[in-house]
């Protein structure tokens, strides 16, 4: 009997970056990334009171899908446990070239701001990890940690910057098991690192937002 074969092929591939505000005059620039089953310009719509004075960039994830069926609204993801290495190593490759090619240009000698939301936190902390750019402030909002990772170098990634760590009292995804993970890594590996939360489920406080952006 045959059996089948894996073969990997590489292309490349054309992803979607959107800016929301004006990168020359920016008092800050933020590379914000978005959850599952989100797009680039409706994600960026929760930063337009705070554009200006800052600038945000937001890359699309290469991965689009139907969100219901096979028609009508789509969203896209970084990954699924399908070929999961492959989009992991996609994925910084083409983080990388956002940074370097568009965003680095703008920033001086200023250094580059993160936030990520849901699924966009552990792709966040694995691109931090493996490209180090400069950064100064990390907002992690309502994800998991990237289990994958080791424990040397998530704590690097979770204490060598301003980072704030933010989740819902309410939120479905990150309660029981989820949230004990989460409580349990920082109260051992990084209790310096400030976790705020909101009293709401799996999205955006405007104001506590606002608060962690601007200040």
């Amino acid at each position: 009997m045959s059996t089948t074969e894996e073969i990997k092929v590489s292309t490349p591939r054309t992803g979607r970056l959107f800016r929301l505000g004006e990168p020359q005059t920016a008092g800050a620039h933020w590379l914000v990334f978005h959850g599952y089953g989100q797009l680039g310009p409706y994600f960026l719509k929760h930063f337009q009171p705070m554009a200006p004075p800052c600038c945000f960039w937001c890359p699309e994830a290469l991965n689009r899908f139907y969100l219901e069926g096979l028609s009508g609204r789509v969203g896209a993801g970084w990954m699924t446990r399908e070929a999961r290495e492959d989009d992991i190593q996609d994925n910084i490759q083409y983080l990388d070239r956002v940074y370097h090619d568009h965003i680095q240009p703008f920033l001086q000698n200023s250094a580059l701001n993160i936030l990520a939301f849901s699924q966009g936190v552990a792709t966040a902390c694995r691109w931090v990890q493996k490209s180090a750019p400069n950064l100064d402030k990390l907002i992690l909002w309502s994800g998991m940690l990237p289990h994958d990772m080791s424990v040397g170098n998530l704590r690097q990634v979770l204490t060598n910057h301003r980072t704030t760590l933010v989740y819902g009292t309410q939120d479905p995804y990150m309660q029981d098991e989820n949230l004990k993970a989460v409580s349990e890594f920082m109260l051992k590996e990084a209790p310096e690192v400030p976790v705020v939360s909101h009293p709401g489920g799996h999205h955006f406080d405007p104001s506590l937002l606002s608060q962690l952006i601007l200040n």
